[in-house]
This record gives C-alpha cells, sequence and structure tokens, in this order.
C-alpha cells in the first residue's frame, strides 16, 4: 500500500499501560503478561489498523481515495483532519480524523473498536505468537484457534485475521468484494508490523512450529 496516501506509519509516543490492565485486557495469566515493548508494539498495530479503517471509510465515503484527479463517481471530499487521542488498554495514541465536507451518519469506527478494544488487542497479540485463526462463518468474528493449532501459510492466516479485524470493526455496510479489498490492503501492513516485533527481539512463536 502507498503509505504516502494513507498516513499510518508515522508512529506517535505511546503510553504504556500498567501491567495489570495489560494483563485484564489481554486475558492473560500472570506468568505470560507481555513486557512493555510488547504492549507498546500492541498499541502501535492497534493504532495501524485504526487509522487504516478510518482512511479507507473515508475513501469509501467520499468514492475516491486522498490526493485522486477529479472524478464524477466522487460523493463528498476531504476538508482537513484534526487530532483524537485514543486510550487502549496497551497504551495511549494518537490518530488522525478526516472532516468530511457532507457529513454522512454512521456509528463511528472509534466507537466499535473501543468496545472491542480486548478482543482486538487478543487478536494482535495472536498474530505476534504465530497463533491462527479459527475456521469461522462469516456471521462470527474474532474467532480464535487453539493454540496449539499450526499452519504454514503465513500470509493466509494473516489475511485471516485482517479479515475478522475488518468485519468486526467496520460500521458501513460490507459487501464482498469491498471486504476481499480491504483486507488484501490491510494484509500487508499487519504483516509487517509483525515482522517489526520479531527484528526488534519480541517473543515470536513461528506458525508451524
Amino acid at each position: 500500500m502507498n503509505t504516502a496516501t494513507l498516513d499510518i506509519t508515522a508512529s506517535p509516543s505511546l503510553a504504556p499501560a500498567p501491567r495489570h490492565v495489560v494483563r485484564r485486557a489481554l486475558g492473560y495469566a500472570s506468568s505470560r503478561v507481555p513486557c512493555q515493548a510488547t504492549a507498546a508494539h500492541l498499541a502501535e498495530g492497534f493504532r495501524l489498523f485504526m487509522q487504516f479503517l478510518i482512511e479507507e471509510e473515508t475513501n469509501h465515503l467520499c468514492g475516491a481515495p486522498r490526493y485522486s484527479k477529479r472524478s464524477p463517481d466522487r460523493l463528498n471530499c476531504r476538508i482537513g483532519y484534526h487530532g483524537r487521542k485514543f486510550r487502549s488498554p496497551v497504551g495511549v495514541f494518537s490518530l488522525r480524523i478526516p472532516h468530511l465536507r457532507v457529513l454522512y451518519p454512521r456509528v463511528s469506527i472509534v466507537k466499535r473498536a473501543r468496545r472491542l478494544a480486548p478482543q482486538i488487542l487478543s487478536l494482535l497479540s495472536r498474530i505476534l505468537e504465530g497463533i491462527p485463526l479459527a475456521s469461522r462463518s462469516r456471521g462470527s468474528c474474532l474467532s480464535i484457534q487453539n493454540p496449539k493449532s499450526k499452519i504454514h501459510n503465513q500470509t493466509a492466516w494473516i489475511s485471516d485475521a485482517a479479515s475478522s479485524l475488518i468485519q468486526a470493526v467496520w460500521t458501513l455496510p460490507l459487501p464482498d468484494d469491498l471486504h476481499s479489498s480491504l483486507t488484501s490492503r490491510l494484509t500487508p501492513i499487519l504483516a509487517e508490523w509483525r515482522e517489526q516485533h520479531s527484528a526488534t527481539g519480541g517473543h515470536r512463536v513461528a506458525a508451524g512450529e
């Protein structure tokens, strides 16, 4: 994805949450509480996911991506951004929220993500560990497979995780073609985020081990 178009890679300073808050959010036993570095990386993954969805929702409502050429298909346009702090169980981070010229009544992605924060973080933590999703129907969301499950195609299970996250948090109608398109663009973002964690010495359990 062109990250110059979607400004999601600039990493803001994160305020790590206390360990007991991290433990409660992730549902881990006390012996598996992640270190503050891992908590900060989970918060960064949460931020990347949120900013991606916010920008993609705006593209969808406008009928065209940011900085695109004039098009008869354009339905709306951005008129600036404002910053907003999002307080997650693993830290506080900043989001850039677009303003639209024509308001569109809808459930806020930020509001839904706040309600689902523990489940989102649980799934992000399992992406870091290499635990794939269980088989699920389209009506279910954020289902996790047994930790001992093995799968060899890393891209496939990260794609499945991206699909589940989008389905759970997206608040507009989500036809199959849009769902597939969003999943294909979010998957490399999550894969790169996971690899950055591994490169900095974070704990990693490779799928299939």
